[in-house]
């Protein structure tokens, strides 16, 4: 086994347990757990495993007393709500993607703009296999209103106050229709809490970012998310139908 990280103030060393000591810190800039893997740790392994897989937390990693939620929630434009017991969702199917931070090599273009976020090199990305099961099989379309244009997913991570929005982010529906996938295990073992335990949203080919950990709440709506992750954070430059300037979310990743 690995020998873990020190321990450090900013974050709990639980959230360390079994994590390789080759690993780099971003604790320092981000104030929260941001670890990222060394490039040449990646070119070792097809699959990377679970000791040195990334991590990147906008909040504190939950507390397992945050996390005792059995039931999955599906809310909003739905013709009547769904309670999903989480224990029930089985790992059907097995999928190989491509994890990566929205933020991954950010460090290389400090020179040129000034850049909000820690100086990921090359290793906020990963190879992984999850298991679990697809959106599609559990979320009937009948019960889906028309209204509803986006899949708003929710986690229990949050800044601090129980009182504060919980992290979320929003997709297109369709999209998530067609690729969202409920994942109850990580490379071959049951999801550890520091990698979002008991259920994480996983979409393939989107940035890690949407890739909700702790999931919560899925709900169903007609426009994005308000929450500050879906409109001030993790945006990139767009035009709109008018030619007017702005931003708009960062979703799939580009090839």
């Amino acid at each position: 086994m690995t020998q873990p990280l020190s321990p450090l103030e900013l974050f709990h060393p639980e959230d360390l347990r079994d994590k390789s000591a080759a690993l780099i810190s971003h604790v320092q800039s981000e104030g929260t757990t941001v670890f990222e893997t060394p490039l040449e740790e990646l070119r070792k392994h097809p699959i990377t495993p679970l000791e040195l897989l990334f991590m990147r937390n906008s909040y504190a990693i939950p507390k397992m007393a945050e996390l005792m939620d059995t039931t999955l929630g599906v809310v909003g434009l739905v013709e009547f709500p769904l309670m999903l017991e989480i224990s029930k969702i089985r790992s059907l199917d097995t999928l190989e993607l491509v994890m990566q931070c929205a933020g991954n090599g950010r460090k290389f273009f400090r020179d040129a703009k000034h850049i909000e976020g820690s100086d990921w090199g090359r290793g906020g990305v990963a190879n992984l296999t999850f298991s679990g099961t697809w959106l599609r099989d559990l979320l009937p379309r009948d019960i889906i209103l028309p209204e509803a244009q986006f899949l708003t997913m929710r986690g229990h991570d949050h800044a601090g106050d129980l009182e504060q929005t919980p992290y979320e982010k929003s997709i297109p529906l369709e999209a998530a229709l067609e690729s969202a996938f409920l994942a109850t295990h990580l490379n071959g073992e049951k999801l550890t809490r520091v990698h979002g335990a008991p259920l994480r949203l996983v979409m393939p080919g989107y940035f890690a970012t949407v890739n909700v950990k702790w999931l919560s709440t899925l709900i169903l709506t007609a426009q994005e998310s308000q929450n500050e992750a879906q409109q001030v954070r993790y945006r990139v430059p767009a035009i709109s139908e008018t030619g007017e300037t702005g931003s708009r979310a960062c979703w799939a990743m580009p090839i």
